[in-house]
């Protein structure tokens, strides 16, 4: 007869644990192999559904990396607090007209560098929800996970045109284009015409599809907070940040295309590389993406001890 103390415990972490862990740690508390072998023949397990050969902590990676990817942006948001409005503006527009080619070639393998660490950091990262999800039986959180991981490679595909685009047509590389932009008369502001209007519905429902994915992955994440520590109060405040980027996104597009005043003022505040004149004008959509941005780092770090958490119990060799 089958002991109820193996069956029960087979039972309950077979799913999260391979079946030789679990053997070993019922040999070890004085069961014998008889009871193991009866349970797994009485609950119809052929084999484990925790692949017996992977041993690699994956949502432990992800966690770490989320972590540092928290430090590295506690960084950037320090030194962007002593760089901008002025200074920062000014040397983001100008930048490209004032380096030299040396310069221009060193900013585009640098750039090109981030862009590529960054993406495969991000990609383990996702990853380790994508593991999550398979762990904890969740089928909406890995297949969000890999949407995630598709648009972040596309991103990347679209970050390294860009830099390769603007590399090659900046006057610094490009001695044509300079030649070019010499002879040119001085920039005139025109009303925002019809194509710039059609393009911005695009970007709208672009910001619609991104809010209701956003809000479809932070629910897939509330559904196993019982299961994980840190991730039900991560997705409710995914929620609350998506709100407030797609709509200040939204707002600030509604409000670009609709209030020539406005328009107007903000194109001759970039044409003038006027820093201060900008922060004016953009205050309220800065202060809310500086409460955004806190609200961002506390999900980073949640999720990362989300992942941690979920390491811990399910990637643990001692269930």
């Amino acid at each position: 007869m089958v002991d109820s103390n193996v069956l029960n415990y087979i039972s309950r972490y077979y799913k999260f644990y391979p079946l030789t862990e679990l053997k070993r740690k019922i040999l070890s508390q004085g069961y014998s192999e008889e009871d193991f072998n009866g349970s797994i023949e009485l609950l119809g397990i052929k084999n484990s559904p925790i692949q017996e050969s992977s041993k690699y902590k994956w949502m432990k990676t992800a966690g770490i990396i989320g972590i540092i990817f928290l430090l590295l942006s506690l960084i950037l948001v320090i030194w962007l607090y002593f760089s901008f409005p002025t200074e920062f503006t000014t040397r983001l527009v100008a930048q490209t007209m004032l380096t030299s080619t040396s310069d221009q070639i060193n900013s585009v393998y640098y750039v090109l560098s981030a862009i590529l660490i960054g993406v495969i950091l991000l990609i383990f990262f996702f990853y380790g929800f994508v593991v999550m999800g398979r762990k904890t039986g969740t089928k909406t959180l890995k297949i969000c996970s890999w949407i995630n991981i598709t648009v972040m490679v596309l991103i990347s595909f679209t970050l390294v045109g860009f830099v390769i685009y603007n590399y090659i047509n900046t006057p610094a590389t490009n001695p044509d284009i300079s030649n070019y932009l010499s002879n040119l008369p001085p920039p005139i502001v025109e009303p925002i015409n019809n194509g710039f209007f059609e393009s911005s519905q695009m970007i709208l429902i672009f910001l619609v599809a991104t809010l209701l994915f956003m809000i479809f992955s932070s629910v897939s994440l509330i559904l196993i907070g019982q299961k994980v520590k840190f991730i039900k109060i991560a997705g409710i405040l995914k929620i609350v940040y998506t709100l407030m980027v797609v709509g200040g996104l939204g707002f600030f597009i509604y409000n670009i295309t609709k209030n020539e005043e406005f328009a107007i003022s903000l194109a001759f505040a970039l044409i003038s590389l006027s820093g201060e004149t900008i922060f004016k004008i953009l205050l309220p959509y800065i202060i809310l993406a500086i409460i955004s941005g806190v609200v961002i780092l506390i999900v980073l770090l949640l999720l990362s001890l989300g992942l941690l958490n979920a390491s811990k119990r399910y990637e643990s060799s001692n269930p």
